[in-house]
């Protein structure tokens, strides 16, 4: 209740947004806007959970209908489906286009290692079902063309190891310079430490704080707000989101850009 309470006030503090037709930008991307959604809620031998399949559902519905995006969803994936997904998507991109990978769903932790754990994996670590992050930051860095990447991770233990420096707020207005300029981003809902499954019933508070944002945008949204936005809205919660840019990997101090449809 006491999150709730202060995210409800969070929300009313909110400068509000011109969005009449005279002040709204006009930007024209050169790439596409292409996401891959995974959500894990039905485990075979770990805890179900609630939040993850929601999250994703919702994520899909607003990025297709209010920010023309192309989604590829797996709900419920085992390790070979989800691992496909990131195949399909290193097939269809290019290096003009938008990336966003969303993983919500069980994670873990061994050694220096962290995993996210595909439905039908086993509770016994080392029978080889679990997809290391190693794996999907070698995606992130050699195998899928963009312009700018994101990914954002809603599990427990997640926490890829980079070079790179905590993101931090960017007030500029100078769009057109962010959606030209490399942007490698992950954003994650915790760091080594468990994190909530749902706060309210449906959705993760980190799912949720994410909608918010992209709903309640009618122009331009940068994910350095977004995460801004993420940071306070668990500023009452033990859990930490993290953001980081991958200096190391290419980026350029560029920002990935929601764009409403017009």
């Amino acid at each position: 209740d006491k999150n709730k309470n202060f995210f409800a006030k969070l929300n009313s503090l909110q400068i509000p947004t011109d969005s009449s037709e005279s002040n709204k930008l006009t930007l024209n991307p050169n790439g596409k806007y292409i996401a891959l959604l995974i959500g894990n809620s039905s485990y075979a031998k770990w805890a179900s959970l609630k939040s993850p399949k929601n999250d994703v559902e919702e994520i899909d519905k607003v990025l297709k209908n209010k920010y023309n995006f192309k989604t590829i969803k797996i709900i419920d994936g085992n390790e070979k489906e989800i691992m496909k997904g990131f195949k399909t998507l290193s097939n269809i991109t290019t290096d003009n286009d938008y990336v966003l990978i969303y993983y919500s769903g069980h994670g873990d932790s061994r050694g220096v290692n962290n995993y996210w754990i595909p439905i039908d994996g086993e509770k016994e670590f080392g029978l080889g079902d679990w997809i290391n992050t190693a794996e999907i930051a070698n995606y992130i860095k050699e195998e899928i063309p963009n312009r700018h990447i994101v990914l954002m991770s809603d599990s427990c233990y997640f926490n890829i190891s980079t070079k790179g420096n905590k993101i931090s707020n960017n007030k500029s207005k100078a769009y057109e310079k962010l959606l030209k300029r490399r942007a490698i981003m992950v954003i994650q809902s915790g760091s080594n430490e468990p994190v909530l499954d749902d706060d309210d019933e449906k959705h993760s508070m980190f799912a949720k704080s994410f909608l918010n944002s992209i709903k309640d945008n009618d122009n331009v949204i940068t994910m350095s707000r977004i995460i801004e936005d993420i940071y306070n809205s668990h500023a009452g919660m033990k859990q930490q989101p993290l953001g980081i840019r991958l200096k190391g990997w290419g980026d350029a101090s560029g920002d990935f850009l929601f764009i409403a449809n017009k």
